[in-house]
This record gives C-alpha cells, sequence and structure tokens, in this order.
C-alpha cells in the first residue's frame, strides 16, 4: 500500500464512481498528548485531561488503544471516516539542517495501514504549524492534533 498523503486542495469536490449511497463514521480518537498531560502553566494535569473515571490503566496506552482503534478504522467500511483528535508527528528528515526548516506534519505510523482503501484531506501544513504552537507552548511537544476525512479510494476520487 501506499504511505504517502495526496495533495488536494482543500474544498476539492470528491465525485462517486458507484451508487448514490454515501456511509459516513466518524471517531473521536483521543490523541495520546491529550491522555493525562502535565500542563506547563500548572504543573498539574488538567482534571478534563485525567480520566479519573478510567480504572484499567491499560485502556489508555498507546500499546493497547491504538491497535484496537485501527481495528475499528479498517471495519467499518464506510465511504467516509471523520476523525478528531488525530495527533500527526513530524517526517523525518535527515536533509534539513536549518533549524528555522521543520519537516512538514505526517500521518502517525499506527494509522498508515487505512491508506490502503482510503485517503486523507487534512488541514495544510501552515495551519498544523499554527496548531503545534499551543501544543509546544502549553505541553512541550511538537506535534500537531488536527481533524482528518478518510474517504474511500474504490469509491470516491479528487474531481
Amino acid at each position: 500500500f501506499s504511505s504517502t498523503m495526496a495533495k488536494i486542495p482543500y474544498g476539492t469536490r470528491l465525485v462517486t464512481s458507484s451508487s448514490d449511497i454515501i456511509s459516513i463514521s466518524s471517531f473521536n480518537l483521543l490523541a495520546p498528548l491529550y491522555v493525562r498531560p502535565i500542563d506547563q502553566r500548572t504543573g498539574e494535569i488538567q482534571p478534563f485531561a485525567a480520566f479519573e473515571w478510567v480504572k484499567d490503566d491499560d485502556l489508555l496506552r498507546n500499546e493497547t488503544r491504538l491497535p484496537r482503534l485501527l481495528t475499528c478504522l479498517e471495519n467499518c467500511g464506510t465511504d467516509f471516516i471523520c476523525v478528531q483528535e488525530l495527533q500527526l508527528e513530524r517526517a523525518e528528515d535527515s536533509h534539513s539542517n536549518s533549524s528555522d526548516t521543520r519537516p512538514p506534519f505526517v500521518l502517525p505510523s499506527w494509522i498508515k495501514p487505512l491508506l490502503s482503501k482510503y485517503q486523507i484531506i487534512l488541514p495544510s501544513q501552515p495551519q498544523l504549524d499554527k496548531i503545534a504552537e499551543r501544543n509546544r507552548r502549553v505541553l512541550l511537544a511538537d506535534v500537531a492534533v488536527t481533524n482528518g476525512i478518510f474517504y474511500n479510494l474504490n469509491k470516491w476520487v479528487p474531481d
């Protein structure tokens, strides 16, 4: 499968190659960055991010949670999968020695298998950099947490 993301301009209309029926799933992925982080402004975990009601801490661990999420996403089989709190990471870039030029944001490896059946629409890199600025300041993490729309490659194509 391809692990690259297509460059589709925002606002591009998608057209279907088959029936007029559209199926959509929506998932809040809970970005790993937001699971019990220490807020640099207070030095504490904010109450909304403490997940005190979770009795089994293993359920919040990425090693447990992310593979289960991928299975759900792969098995939903819908035309569009809308995701919230998708945590992107910086591409590994050994060519850039400049401190003012950061590598682009890319999908995390755990979700890339979804690209065998879907393509994704994401905000532009400048928008992602703006999103990441808050996370660098408040949580000391250079990651962008965003929304994305996966669309089924077998049914939808950019027009």
